[in-house]
């Protein structure tokens, strides 16, 4: 039987086991380091086409534009190289290459897409693993070309046959769609009239670069009918206009003698004027000169000075004269080429001599054009009583008046020479249309009147037209508004008299022109300047004279294809961190924003509104046959916005904005211990993510309020992590910060909090415990912590009374510091040493040595720990307990798992019971 106490024994001993197992494992657990939570952040593939309209054409662009951003659309850089999966929906379309790479550390990258020639829309989609797919559209159409055609037009399209009366030619430029196109270079354009007759216009004229067109003047003669103006150039279509010269058609010669008859005398003649008429008699003016025959039926009777007159171009009508013979009658006959004959008799009668009588008047011919010019037309014959022609016994003289000076004026007096039957005056048309009265009076004659008839179209309204129809809305001054003066039937007549043109238009904020305009006297028509403003639409020009009925137009202002520079920025948002991006397009676009290519290259200048966020290049080129160029854009480390702006000449210019950002980081401090004793060392770890990615070659400037940084990593890994490790000597609280930055990220930190707990210091002392008077002693002082010497640890010796001949300021390596002491005075002398180290409580021990004379003298030794030492083979009492109670444990730990063992083998492995009594017994017996 085993006796009771043994068991007790045997329990205790295994409670105390278990109970020391349990501390061990609670004591350790807090020391294992936990793993920190990880921050998920879903990152997608944000697909943006830059342009995302394209032609088709068959063209190569590199447009599509891929970047990673997180869930809310902020950019995230590539923790490393991502290949991307590119597709498209519709192969018809386009296509777009099939793989992209971006690099680490780059947001995005920019992938080639190849249209056809078949417009439409196709899908175009972005993948990789462990992103979210993205998708965007990309569309092509046919391009708003260049300009393609030559479109002319004339203002006025219809004029009087005026001897060089000027017109307006306009020479437009148009796109195959008919849409208003700029030059990108000079154009010369070649102008030709299909019947230079008619009328004649300008060789040629060169529309600039940067012009939408230019402008020639067209010159009429005097054949009515009508010509066409065609403008050519080499690379354009063809271009034309019709004219119309808008007047009487000559169809025959009128003979006209002034007077009718004319004396049987010597040296008496009468004027022959042969005119040039239409089929209603009214006269025209000859397309060119024209050779008239005139014959006399009656040589006898008289004949014409000359037998061929010539009625020159642009005149009505010829002159010559008929020289009487003998009394008689005598048929004058006027033919030409074309036209139909004229006759007319002329009487050769004997004629008396008269004082008195009365006056006839012929007008010869008798109807003239409102040309503002000098007609010897008007001639006043002598006739007696019974209306017989007379001869003029001496000068008469005769007084003349106009009743319509308006209509045409003429001499106030003429002379009829003695001897003479008449004389002739001079009439002065006007460019005034209608009759006017003309009156003769002389001494002793009865006063005579007659009709003088100024042939024209009376103007009735104010015409107003436009050339071209569409004009650009740039700004600029147009010479394209054309006034003229029209009858009711829209036949062109010259101004009778200066007109002032009031003007005025509906919508000055597309266009408008001065408030008045002066159509002269003589002048058919009048070209006005238009101004036109930036921006497009319709306004009605309005034009009003006193007497006149008002005319319109409408004015079209378009922009220009192509007229606009489109900016484009994408990405719009960048990285702060000083690199250079080719984020910034520029396409050239029509009005209607279809994009168009260039003829020729374009130099393009840009400008960034905020240079300290970035700077743009400052200059590129679109190279003919392109729609587009892509530009750089170099950030700087600041954030902010800029406005990117396009200007080229001839163009409108745009701009967009874009942004610099800097990526946010977060940053994960941790060790596996936040409490440590001192002088221990203790890892750090520090995980650095942007967005939930790792981000390495970050900086890491570490920092401890205490302590001591050792073994610091100064960048972060691909894995974006860097390790340190932390010492303190102190037995303080230490704040451990790691402040991590790089280039394009915010600057961030994190920090943890580390305790230093102080070791216990046990300070042991030997020396003899008595000394003679006046002879020195050594003493030996020991520091340990636990069983370890430590060493530097500051010794601070003292003693009641005596002296020390040297002692040592610290321990050595050892954990020993030695002192010489020494009294002269015999006696009980206390000596107290303190031992202190940072990181280790101080200690005090003191012991007492005893000073004899020679008599009394000891050789006993006394050691201290605070009480008289005790030791067991060298060991002290307290470090031999420490030793034996781990021995304890380690042997119940052994016995504990060897019992469980036996048992779960004799059970068939189960665990049901536990560590019985006998057990330990059982097991120290076996060995």
């Amino acid at each position: 039987m085993v006796s009771i106490g043994y068991m007790l024994r045997r329990r205790c001993f295994a409670a105390g086991v278990v109970a020391l197992l349990l501390l061990s494992i609670f004591t350790v657990l807090p020391l294992i380091p936990q793993a920190s939570p990880q921050k998920s952040d879903a990152l997608v593939l944000a697909v943006n086409p830059a342009p995302s309209t394209v032609p088709a054409n068959g063209g190569e662009y590199g447009i599509v534009v891929v970047q990673i951003q997180n869930s809310t659309g902020f950019p995230v850089p590539a923790p490393a190289d991502t290949p991307i999966i590119l597709s498209s929906s519709k192969l018809e379309v386009g296509s777009v290459e099939s793989t992209l790479t971006i690099s680490k550390g780059a947001s995005f990258a920019i992938a080639k897409f190849r249209s056809t020639t078949t417009p439409g829309v196709t899908a175009v989609t972005a993948a990789a693993t462990g992103f979210t797919v993205g998708t965007s559209s990309i569309t092509t159409i046919d391009p708003s070309s260049s300009p393609m055609k030559l479109v002319v037009q004339l203002s006025p399209k219809q004029l009087p046959p005026e001897t060089n009366a000027t017109g307006l030619v306009v020479v437009q430029l148009r796109d195959a769609n008919g849409i208003l196109a700029r030059a990108t270079d000079p154009i010369l354009v070649s102008l030709s009239s299909l019947i230079p007759s008619i009328a004649k216009v300008d060789p040629s004229i060169t529309i600039d670069a940067g012009q939408s067109f230019g402008q020639a003047s067209f010159y009429t003669a005097f054949t009515p009918g009508t010509t066409k103006i065609t403008a050519s150039a080499s690379g354009y279509a063809i271009g034309s206009d019709t004219l119309t010269i808008k007047g009487s058609i000559a169809a025959k010669l009128a003979v006209y003698s002034a007077p009718p008859q004319i004396p049987e005398r010597a040296g008496a003649n009468t004027s022959i004027v042969v005119q040039l008429q239409d089929a209603n008699g009214v006269p025209v003016r000859a397309p060119n000169d024209i050779r008239v025959a005139i014959t006399s039926s009656n040589t006898t009777v008289g004949s014409t000075e000359q037998s061929v007159v010539t009625i020159k171009s642009g005149d009505t009508d010829s002159l010559t004269r008929f020289n009487g013979r003998f009394a008689g009658t005598a048929q004058i006959t006027a033919t030409a080429q074309k036209y139909g004959s004229g006759f007319t008799d002329v009487n050769v009668v004997r004629a008396g001599l008269a004082d008195t009588g009365r006056l006839a008047i012929y007008i010869v011919p008798p109807a003239v054009l409102p040309d503002d010019s000098a007609h010897r037309a008007v001639y006043v014959e002598l006739r007696d009583a019974n209306d017989r022609m007379v001869r003029a016994s001496q000068d008469i003289s005769v007084h003349l008046a106009s009743s319509s000076t308006d209509i045409g004026s003429i001499d106030s007096n003429v002379i009829i020479p003695s001897g003479s039957t008449y004389g002739v005056a001079t009439f002065y048309s006007t460019h005034a249309a209608g009759n006017t009265t003309i009156t003769a009076s002389a001494a002793d004659f009865r006063t005579a009147s007659t009709k003088m008839n100024v042939a024209g179209s009376v103007p009735t309204k104010i015409s107003v037209d436009v050339v071209p129809n569409q004009l650009p809305s740039d700004g600029q001054v147009h010479h394209s508004l054309v006034l003229q003066l029209q009858a009711d039937n829209g036949e062109p007549v010259n101004a009778p008299t200066d007109i002032v043109v009031t003007l005025s238009s509906s919508r000055t904020d597309i266009g408008g022109t001065d408030g008045t305009v002066v159509l002269q006297s003589g002048k058919p028509m009048a070209i006005v300047d238009f101004r036109s403003t930036l921006v497009a639409g319709t306004t009605t020009i309005f034009a009003s004279a006193s007497g006149y009925v008002p005319g319109s137009v409408d004015v079209k202002t378009v922009q220009p294809t192509p007229s606009t520079l489109a900016v484009i920025v994408s990405p719009s948002v960048l990285t702060a961190d000083s690199q250079r991006y080719d984020a910034i397009v520029i396409q050239i676009q029509d009005a209607s924003g279809v994009p168009a290519q260039a003829r020729k290259d374009i130099p393009i200048s840009i400008s960034s509104s905020n240079p300290a966020v970035g700077v743009a290049d400052s200059i590129v080129t679109l190279h003919a046959g392109e729609s587009f160029v892509r530009a750089g854009f170099t950030t700087s480390s600041r954030l902010g916005t800029t406005t990117i702006s396009a200007l080229s000449s001839g163009f409108v210019g745009s701009s967009a904005k874009l942004s610099t950002i800097q990526y946010p980081l977060t940053a994960d401090l941790s060790t596996n211990a936040v409490m440590i004793n001192a002088t221990n060392t203790v890892p750090l770890t520090l995980s650095v993510k942007s967005s939930g990615v790792p981000v390495s070659d970050a900086t890491i400037l570490w920092r401890a309020t205490n302590g001591t940084i050792i073994k610091a990593d100064e960048s972060t890994d691909e894995s974006g992590t860097a390790t340190a490790e932390f010492r303190n000597n102190a037995a303080t609280s230490a704040v451990v910060t790691a402040v991590i930055s790089k280039t394009g990220f915010f600057t961030t930190s994190d920090s943890i909090t580390i305790k230093t707990k102080a070791l216990p210091l046990r300070l042991v002392l030997s020396s003899a415990p008595s000394i003679l008077a006046s002879a020195p002693t050594d003493i030996s002082a020991t520091v340990l912590s636990g069983s370890t010497p430590i060493s530097n640890v500051t010794l601070n010796w003292t003693a009641t009374h005596g002296s020390f001949a040297r002692k040592a300021g610290a321990t050595g390596t050892d954990g020993i510091g030695k002192a010489v002491f020494f009294s002269n005075d015999a006696g009980s002398v206390e000596i107290k040493v303190t031992a202190s180290r940072e990181g280790y409580n101080a200690t005090l021990t003191s012991f007492t040595i005893s000073v004899t004379t020679a008599s009394a003298e000891t050789a006993t030794t006394q050691t201290s720990a605070g009480s008289p030492g005790f030791t067991f083979f060298g060991l002290d009492f307290f470090v031999l307990i420490g030793i034996i109670a781990v021995a304890v444990a380690a042997v119940g730990a052994v016995v504990f798992f060897m019992i469980r063992r036996r048992r779960r083998g004799a059970s068939g492995g189960s665990d049901g019971e536990g560590f019985g009594e006998g057990d330990l017994g059982d097991i120290l017996g076996e060995g």
